[in-house]
């Protein structure tokens, strides 16, 4: 019988293979078996399946037998260990680090209307938002966004945002 860690896979040899990474070995100690998806083993001669680890948050793992978990992507996060898949971040969220355990809310100013996104969008020139977590922007009020003090800024925070600036005045007959 072969040693913990190792195995013998065909009848009358003699020696006995190390279980790669991603495997341990059975009691048997005739094939060595396959870590389980969410988990990770990095090391040969693995002795049990307690040695297959757990993805950490941030991370997961969806085949068998591997000695590595992969990242998220940008945009995606994973707040559970053990995790086979990672979850897009809703609209008004993101996540920026490849290794994110949850999403972080836009921003006042900023919204995100598009799922699994990694950076917020500042709102445009002639919009505002005061909300954190928005998936989009409220329009400016025709009469204060008319000067020429206000049209450049962007990522407006509230209403007040688009009334023009102290000593200016809305020049703009057509409203």
């Amino acid at each position: 019988l072969c040693p913990v860690g190792t195995f013998q896979d065909g009848p009358a040899q003699t020696e006995c293979e190390d279980c790669p990474v991603g495997k341990h070995s059975r009691p048997d100690r005739t094939v060595c078996t396959s870590c389980a998806v969410g988990t990770y083993q990095p090391v040969t001669r693995a002795l049990s399946s307690k040695q297959c680890h757990p993805c950490p948050v941030g991370t997961f793992q969806d085949s068998l037998g591997q000695f590595v978990c992969k990242t998220c992507h940008e945009g995606e996060y994973q707040p559970f260990i053990g995790a086979t898949t990672c979850t897009a971040c809703p609209v008004g969220q993101v996540a920026a680090n490849v290794t994110s355990s949850a999403c972080a809310l836009c921003q006042p100013g900023h919204f995100q209307d598009q799922e699994g996104q990694s950076w917020c969008k500042e709102c445009p020139v002639d919009q505002f938002q005061s909300n954190r977590g928005a998936s989009g922007c409220d329009v400016c009020p025709d009469a204060a966004v008319k000067t020429s003090s206000t049209l450049t800024m962007k990522g407006k925070r509230t209403v007040d945002d688009c009334k023009c600036a102290r000593g200016f005045t809305n020049t703009d007959t057509s409203t």
